[in-house]
């Protein structure tokens, strides 16, 4: 039995957990550096406008005024108007509440990292974090990390919906059951019945034969 090198075992496991803690450490130090930076761009109408009217109104109503509806929906300043309500309304509660989001971006990221099953696959976390688009908006108060979020893990539903029916397929008893209910029709009276009639009210000719028709 061939052994590993203790050393070499070591390198790896060091490599493999600096993979996990590298994109969190990235995510959470571009927080810290803008948790105090003010609403920025389209966050502006996304999340403070939407979110102040919500705050102000006391959630008294659904819909937006149309002075301030952009036609986007306006679940997450619903949700940032909530933070302020229970933790106060600063900058910092506005980013801390973008932290639960960035948590579910990570976990569906490594998740999907494993599920892919391709040597690139450890390296996904660390590659989508790495990328200035999505590090940008992980700086931001903005819904689209929790587009971003809810998006991966979607994907990942997908995959699992897939990977279960591959199994059940796949597995001694889908096929058993399969088996059992195409015996059940082909020995059954009416599909006997039925293929009799084919038989006599069908004249199927192949290739390269002769009908029984015209052989008469």
């Amino acid at each position: 039995m061939k052994r590993t090198n203790p050393a070499i075992q070591l390198k790896s496991a060091t490599g493999a957990m600096l993979l996990r803690i590298a994109p969190v450490f990235l995510l959470l130090g571009t927080w810290s550096y803008s948790c105090q930076h003010p609403f920025f761009w389209d966050t502006v109408q996304l999340a403070s406008r939407q979110a102040q009217w919500y705050y102000d109104q006391n959630f008294h109503y659904l819909l937006l005024p149309d002075v301030i509806d952009s036609g986007h929906p306006s679940g997450f300043g619903m949700y940032l108007a909530l933070c302020w309500k229970l933790f106060g309304q600063n900058l910092l509660v506005s980013h801390a509440a973008m932290l639960p989001w960035l948590g579910l971006l990570l976990a569906g990221l490594f998740r999907l990292g494993r599920i892919v099953e391709q040597p690139w696959g450890k390296f996904l976390p660390l590659l989508v974090v790495l990328d200035p688009v999505v590090l940008g908006q992980c700086s931001l108060v903005s819904p689209d990390v929790v587009l971003v979020a809810l998006f991966i893990w979607g994907l990942i539903s997908i995959f699992d919906c897939r990977a279960n029916e591959k199994s059940s397929s796949t597995s001694p008893r889908s096929k058993h059951l399969h088996f059992d209910i195409f015996y059940k029709r082909s020995t059954s009276p009416k599909s006997a019945e039925l293929t009799s009639e084919s038989s006599t009210e069908t004249d199927i000719t192949l290739p390269y034969t002769t009908s029984p028709k015209s052989a008469e």
